[in-house]
């Protein structure tokens, strides 16, 4: 599949620094490409990601999936109005981004060495925890993945597959705030 989200997606608040530089691109489009199917297959369970993949690689791609993909308006079960922003988007926010941004975050706390896991030390610098700031990302990504999940669950004849997944292990994992404090 290709990739919903690249580099342009990693600036403002989810900045990941010199994806100028070919080295941390490499590394950012490494980690899109397996946290990006990761993500998917967990909010939306293998069914719908199946179908998700397929139906994004076909010509023309179905308007249920371009909904996922781009975002739709959708009605509520309060009957009020409420719209999904999508995956993939003008704005540059995304619940995708925020996972893999969260996951860059995680790996850039060590680096492996022959000698094992070890944090680098900076000059003129001092390392901040980055706990606060993942805890942050994952709570701004659960509530884009609350009103995906509401989006799909509202919409449960278009996306029959999700109805199945609902309630599992992994979907609740990406539905559940964290705390920094209790990390």
């Amino acid at each position: 599949m290709e990739r919903i989200v690249d580099s342009s997606y990693f600036i403002g608040s989810r900045n990941v620094p010199n994806t100028v530089h070919a080295d941390v691109l490499s590394k950012l489009n490494r980690l899109i490409d397996e946290k990006q199917k990761d993500y998917l297959e967990k909010m939306m369970g293998r069914e719908l990601y199946l179908a998700f993949e397929t139906g994004l690689s076909t010509d023309p791609v179905p308007d249920r999936f371009i909904a996922i993909r781009d975002g739709a308006s959708y009605t509520g079960l309060d009957g009020l109005p409420y719209q999904w922003i999508g995956l993939k988007n003008a704005e540059k926010i995304s619940p995708l981004a925020d996972y893999i941004y969260y996951w860059w975050l995680r790996s850039a706390q060590v680096q492996t060495t022959p000698m094992g896991q070890v944090k680098t030390k900076n000059q003129n610098a001092a390392a901040s925890p980055a706990v606060i700031q993942e805890a942050a990302v994952w709570n701004e990504m659960i509530e884009r993945n609350r009103k995906l999940n509401d989006f799909l669950y509202i919409n449960y004849e278009l996306y029959p597959e999700y109805q199945r997944y609902m309630g599992s292990r992994e979907s609740d994992e990406l539905l559940t705030r964290i705390s920094p404090f209790f990390y």
